[in-house]
């Protein structure tokens, strides 16, 4: 019974795909409930829909904090996205870090312009362009946000 999943799919880009990848990201329902703490079944429940509203289950922000520190950052990106801005997680960032991402800056642009003009040559940008030049978009945007968090850490330390 290889191909067994307890969930049936989620619709793409609601808060249930989020909650469920957040699930996923921190290593299941198991793992979700016990950083929450709550019980296997509340992880499930307020993943779907249809049993949230049905137990008057939800999930809180803080359980979503929560979720995030352990790793489950889905909801993180999810949030953001509908905010209209993106979610990259910094990591750890010190000044080698900083000169390293800086200096890839240059070529990872440059790459994600050329890719992008190259997939739009046809007049269409398809949702598999996207996903073919996410990577890429994301790796400039590293590069930006350790900039940014040095420039912030340095202009309010503490």
């Amino acid at each position: 019974m290889n191909a067994f999943n307890p969930m049936k799919p989620r619709e793409p880009g609601t808060v249930w795909e989020a909650i469920s990848a957040a699930m996923d990201q921190i290593g299941g329902a198991e793992k979700m409930a016990q950083a929450a703490n709550r019980k296997t079944w509340w992880a499930y429940t307020v993943s779907d829909e249809d049993a949230a509203a049905n137990a008057r289950t939800s999930l809180s922000f803080a359980d979503a904090c929560v979720l995030a520190e352990k790793g489950g950052v889905a909801l993180a990106e999810h949030i953001a996205l509908k905010a209209g801005g993106v979610f990259i997680p910094a990591g750890a960032i010190d000044d080698a870090v900083l000169k390293a991402e800086l200096a890839s800056f240059s070529s990872e642009s440059g790459d994600l312009v050329s890719e992008i003009i190259r997939r739009t040559a046809d007049d269409e940008f398809c949702a598999k362009d996207g996903a073919a030049a996410l990577p890429l978009v994301k790796g400039a945007l590293r590069s930006l946000l350790s900039l940014y968090h040095q420039c912030t850490n340095r202009a309010h330390p503490g």
